[in-house]
C-alpha cells in the first residue's frame, strides 16, 4: 500500500496558526485544517525561524515553501527588472548555473511510507518475544 501524504496549502498553514494563537487544541487544529500534530509542530519550527511569534500577524513570507524552481526563480526576477530600461533578464538555465556554482543542489523530495498495521504488530510481537535478553544474549546473535 502507498501512502501519499499531503503538504498543507498556504491557505490552511495561516489557519491552523491562527488557531493556535487562540489557544486551540492540536486536536481541532487538525479537524479544522488537516494538519496533523507533527506536520503542525514543525509548521511552528519553520515559521518562528522565518521570525514569526505566537499571536504575532502572520505574514506570507511565513507561509511560502522553502524551495522553488529555477523557473520560479527567474520568472520572479524576470518580474523585479521589468521595469529596468536595459536590464538583462536572465533565463532559466542561466539561474540553474548560478545556482549550481553556488553549491545549491538539484533534489527530488521524496516520502518514506510509514508501517502498516501488520509491521507494527510484527515488531511488537518481536520486542516481546526479546523484552528479557540481556547484552549478552545479543553479542552471540551479532
Amino acid at each position: 500500500m502507498l501512502v501519499v501524504r499531503k503538504q498543507s496549502t498556504v491557505t490552511e498553514r495561516p489557519q491552523a496558526l491562527v488557531l493556535h494563537a487562540l489557544g486551540r487544541t492540536h486536536k481541532e487544529i487538525e479537524a479544522t485544517t488537516r494538519i496533523k500534530n507533527d506536520a503542525f509542530k514543525k509548521l511552528l519550527r519553520c515559521v518562528k525561524d522565518r521570525g514569526y511569534a505566537v499571536g504575532d500577524a502572520v505574514k506570507q513570507h511565513f507561509m511560502e515553501n522553502g524551495y522553488s524552481s529555477s523557473a520560479e526563480i527567474a520568472a520572479a526576477v524576470a518580474e523585479l527588472l521589468k521595469d529596468t530600461p536595459g536590464a538583462n533578464i536572465p533565463s532559466r538555465r542561466t539561474i540553474l548555473r548560478w545556482l549550481v556554482k553556488e553549491g545549491f543542489k538539484n533534489v527530488k523530495i521524496t516520502f518514506k511510507p510509514g508501517l502498516n498495521k501488520a509491521q507494527k504488530m510484527r515488531r511488537l510481537e518481536f520486542t516481546i518475544e526479546y523484552r528479557d535478553w540481556t547484552i549478552e544474549d545479543w553479542k552471540k546473535v551479532v
